[in-house]
């Protein structure tokens, strides 16, 4: 009975290699199938796990994980291979889409913090899945792939502005259009660049020597424990600054993407990065209310045709 926690690892391992398996022999993708999984054990489906708090947290574990790897592929490298017209087609694609998406949510009837955060967040792609999707069917190399790689990775540079965005809107309790706004949004920027400056200073004061010396030690755990703790340390400091645990996570891996250590870091990463972002989908899935997915539409839409 006191082992209940363990329980539900050992349904939430067994829902995934049943359900992923079987959506990748239809085509449909594993993300899909860890979706299907998470709504299938959730409290929506059979309630095998029921307990929302834990996954609520292993959730946000999962996203600092992810943006800690797409931080770590963002070298000056790689940026300096994108055109100007890249960077003006890749802003321009946030821009636009996040601007009309927030338009007809709030012609919908959210107000604008909420219809804002939801155009930001419908304008970018998931890398996760395009990125394996383009490799697939060979595109990596051909013109239409690297545009689609460029904007990308501009969709990913565009995460940092928006979790600050996103900070100041949650706090802000004045609508959009006052002075409130402004206020907590001019706050956010203040803490974010606080934060950022305190974290690459330290960076590179502390980071590279004191990889260097667990690197000497030639212990793959060492260096495997020394790179989660920069990962989560990094998150956890963004969030005591007022600011997301993803975006210190991004920061995090920044921060590694400059050092000499990157590529082993990626490589030690790399077996549980799909593991990590398996769970973070299945969350996901638990987290849905089918109860709400399969209601009428009047029910749940906070307009109605007149």
């Amino acid at each position: 009975m006191g082992h209940h926690y363990l329980v539900e690892v050992l349904v939430i391992l067994v829902a995934a290699l049943v359900c992923v398996p079987i959506f990748h022999r239809l085509r449909l993708g594993p993300v899909l199938g860890y979706l299907v999984a998470g709504i299938a054990i959730g409290p929506s489906g059979f309630g095998l796990v029921g307990d929302v708090d834990a996954t609520r947290a292993l959730a946000e574990l999962g996203v600092v994980f992810l943006l800690f790897t797409i931080g770590l592929e963002l070298t000056v490298e790689r940026l300096r291979l994108i055109t100007a017209r890249i960077y003006g087609l890749g802003v321009s694609q946030v821009v636009v889409t996040t601007a009309v998406i927030a338009v007809v949510a709030h012609w919908a009837g959210l107000g604008w913090p909420a219809a804002v955060i939801i155009g930001g967040a419908l304008a970018l792609s998931s890398t996760a899945i395009v990125m394996p999707m383009l490799a697939s069917m060979g595109q990596m190399n051909t013109a239409a792939g690297q545009v689609a790689v460029a904007i990308l990775l501009l969709q990913d540079l565009a995460v940092g502005p928006l979790l600050v965005l996103i900070e100041a809107l949650g706090n802000n309790t004045g609508g959009v259009g006052g002075g409130a706004l402004v206020t907590e949004l001019g706050l956010a920027v203040v803490k974010a660049a606080v934060a950022i400056g305190a974290i690459v200073i330290t960076g590179r004061l502390i980071l590279t020597p004191l990889f260097r010396v667990v690197a000497a030690t030639k212990s793959p755990e060492l260096f495997v424990g020394l790179s989660l703790l920069v990962a989560l340390g990094t998150a956890w400091g963004t969030e005591q600054m007022g600011l997301s645990m993803a975006f210190g996570g991004f920061l995090a891996g920044l921060l590694l993407a400059e050092t000499e250590f990157r590529h082993q870091v990626a490589a030690d990463v790399q077996p549980f990065r799909g593991l990590l972002l398996g769970l973070f989908f299945m969350t996901v899935g638990m987290s849905v209310d089918l109860r709400v997915a399969v209601a009428p539409p009047a029910r749940w839409w906070p307009w109605r045709w007149r």
